[in-house]
Order: C-alpha cells, then structure tokens, then sequence
C-alpha cells in the first residue's frame, strides 16, 4: 500500500483501488474494494457487523496489510510516514495514569512535531475545542464520564492536526442523545477546520448528520454510494425535517437490501 503525508493545509483525497485484505484463517476482510473519498469531505460508511467498514478503515491506516489493490493519497504519492492521519477507536483507548491533558499531549511526544515549549498553547486548543474545561482536564480517565473521554480522545487524535481522520464508531457505547451531541461537535470541528474524514457507524442518522456521502458496504465491498442532499451547516435539529426522513428511509432500504 502507498501512503502520501500532507502538510496541514492541504485537503487530501483518498483512493482505494480494488483492495483486497485476506485474514491469516482465509476469510475475506476486503474483497476488491474500490472507493473514492473526496478532499476534506466527511464520508459515512454503513452495513451489516462483518462487512468490511473496521477492515477499510485499518487498510488505510496501514494497521492491516493489503494483499492486492492500492490505497493511494493524492492520487499516489508513496512515503512511509504516516504522521498526516489520526484514528479514533470505539474504546477511547486513553492512558489511565495520565491525566486528560497529558493523553492529549502524548501524539505531541511521540511524534515531535512541536517544540516542548509549544505543547501547552496546541494542548490546551484542542481540550476546549472539544469543550473539556480546566477541572476536566486534570482528570484521569476513571473521573470522567463516557462522552467526557471520547472528547478527550477526539482532542488527542486532532492535536497534531491531521489532514485524514479516521473514526471508527467512535459514539458506539454511548446514548442516542449523547452521540448527537458528540455528532454535532464533531460537525462543528470539521467546520473549523476541513480535514478528510472517514465515519464508521452503525446508526444510519448519525450518518445523515455528519456526512458529504454514505458508502454502503456488504462482503467486503462497497455496494451503494449515496451522496447526501441536505445542505450544510446541519445541527440537530435538521432531523426533523422532511428531506432528513426521505434521506433515511432511503437508506434504510438501501442497507436492508445489503443485508440479505
């Protein structure tokens, strides 16, 4: 697979090109997948458990090896350096013996792409983007709540200010009035500042919310790609109207259709 890293300011565009990804029992994660995300746009990726989504996402990351096809940046450039992308997980996945504003500053650590002197002023943006306060951030995981450490882990993925995000169920665990909350934060950070993004979920309004066009997957593949219509900015009021519930019916069927 070839990977092309970014600088901050410019919009990447994925493409995926008849991947496929084989597991070490035989079964299929990818079969032939071929898919286009468009620069600095939010793309949702729906279907069945077992499709596929987790597998693309961690093809593009590089965290799985591809056995055929390609994943290219920008239309191929090949480096090794992976640094442009961030990836948020189910699990918030956060150090329990650090507090939340040393997990955020940690990608900071490790990559070295600020000074030391420049961690506190990047740190601190990143915790009240995602509106965690100064009490919060001296916190360790275990102090906080559920949607209180997906907000730290979405400041930890966006503190190195990645051109690629890639989000898998990241609201999964939580209530539906919560990860609306989270999905119209979300919303408002990718205002702030365009990135590519790439959304798995199971929730097909959750979707609808976030997202420029929704990949259909079943079997490895992608079987349907619909552009969303509504217009942005969208909040959560959006899903009361009427285009919002044709748009899901829609889908609905579209992903019903998948699962058989």
């Amino acid at each position: 697979m070839t990977i092309c890293p970014t600088n901050s300011d410019h919009l990447v565009g994925i493409q995926c090109s008849d991947v496929r990804v084989a597991f070490a029992d035989g079964t299929l994660g990818l079969d032939g997948l071929s898919a286009d995300f468009a620069p600095g746009e939010i793309t949702a990726i729906l279907g069945p458990s077992g499709c596929g989504k987790s597998t693309l996402l961690r093809a593009v990351a590089g965290l799985v090896p591809v056995d055929c096809g390609q994943i290219l940046f920008d239309g191929g450039c090949v480096a090794e350096r992976r640094s442009d992308l961030a990836f948020v997980f189910q699990d918030a996945a956060l150090l329990p013996w650090r507090t939340a504003r040393e997990n955020v500053q940690l990608p900071l650590e490790l990559t070295g792409r600020l000074a030391s002197h420049q961690y506190n002023s990047a740190v601190t943006q990143q915790l009240r983007q995602v509106t965690l306060t100064e009490e919060d951030e001296k916190k360790r995981p275990d102090q906080l709540s559920g949607g209180m450490r997906m907000r730290v882990s979405l400041a930890r993925a966006l503190v190195t200010e990645p051109s690629v995000l890639l989000l898998d169920e990241p609201f999964a665990a939580l209530d539906e009035l919560l990860r609306t909350r989270l999905g119209v934060l979300l919303h408002s950070l990718w205002q702030s500042r365009r990135r590519t993004v790439l959304f798995v979920t199971h929730n097909i309004a959750e979707a609808i919310l976030l997202s420029h066009q929704i990949l259909v997957m079943a079997s490895g593949k992608v079987v349907e790609r619909v552009a969303n219509p509504l217009p942005f900015p969208r909040d959560a009021n959006c899903r009361c109207q009427r285009a919002f519930g044709e748009v899901y019916s829609d889908l609905a069927v579209r992903l019903a259709e998948a699962q058989r």
